[in-house]
């Protein structure tokens, strides 16, 4: 009977990380052949997911972008969002080619309940 409730308890407390709800935005940059100045277009990107996205919902964070794509648009870039993937485009499109996704920007992951048992009591207090 010991046993049984100290299980019941453990499962109480068990949380598991949501890692799959949600598999990020990812971004792609094709650089002009002419121009030498990735690093600062990839900070500025990164600068602007940033703003846009830090006190949003991580499942949010495609439409916010979808809503502010305009604000990665820098000078000689075009820019478009489809599937998850930020896609920038800076003159011919015959230079460098960066790939990389925002989830290092992501500091805290979700954290979602796993417990029924938790579940129930806390659906019983209401």
């Amino acid at each position: 009977m010991n046993i049984l409730l100290i299980g019941m308890l453990l499962m109480t407390h068990l949380y598991q990380i949501n890692a799959t709800e949600n598999t990020g935005i990812q971004y792609m940059i094709l650089f002009d052949s002419n121009e030498h100045n990735e690093t600062e277009l990839i900070n500025q990107m990164i600068e602007t997911y940033h703003k846009l996205t830090l006190s949003v919902k991580r499942s949010n964070h495609a439409i916010i972008i979808r809503k502010h794509l305009h604000d990665f648009e820098f000078e000689n870039t075009s820019v478009s969002f489809e599937q998850n993937v930020l896609t920038i485009l800076q003159g011919n499109q015959k230079g460098s080619k960066v790939e990389g996704d925002f989830l290092f920007l992501d500091c805290s992951p979700e954290i979602e309940e796993v417990s029924w048992l938790l579940s129930w009591m806390k659906k019983e207090n209401r």
